[in-house]
């Protein structure tokens, strides 16, 4: 996801806690409505920004076990420097494209899977092969 976005989401949700606190002032227990407001605003902004970021992972590759019956499925996610390698979100698939285990690696260099007959390692993640 862009920074911009995140940006854009933050600035929506000080000008929203702004219009929120002009129409609280004037009542009684100010401080308590304006807090919950707020607090409302900041985490449905946060919520949505990371609901965004999370969608917006690209396929970076696949890799089929040795006997053809499993998928592990690398999803990069964006980074937020120029040069840096961002992190990335692993699936283990099975023949019929159902979702077995997700798991979330550092970066993407670190997916390298081994196989075996009973389990796929990859990065921290031991997933057993049914």
């Amino acid at each position: 996801m862009n920074i911009w976005i995140m940006i854009a989401v933050v600035g929506w949700a000080i000008v929203a806690m702004a219009i929120a606190a002009f129409f609280t002032l004037t009542t009684k227990r100010t401080w308590t409505r304006f807090s919950l407001i707020a607090s409302t605003l900041f985490l449905v902004g946060w919520a949505s920004a990371y609901a965004k970021y999370r969608s917006s992972a690209t396929e970076a590759f696949r890799q089929s076990s040795p006997d053809g019956r499993y998928h592990l499925v690398v999803y990069r996610l964006p980074s937020f420097g120029a040069f840096q390698e961002g992190a990335a979100i692993v699936r283990l698939l099975d023949e019929t494209g159902r979702q077995l285990h997700q798991g979330d690696i550092a970066f993407v260099g670190a997916s390298d899977a081994t196989w075996t007959d009973k389990e796929v390692i990859v990065g921290d993640h031991v997933w057993g092969l049914k």
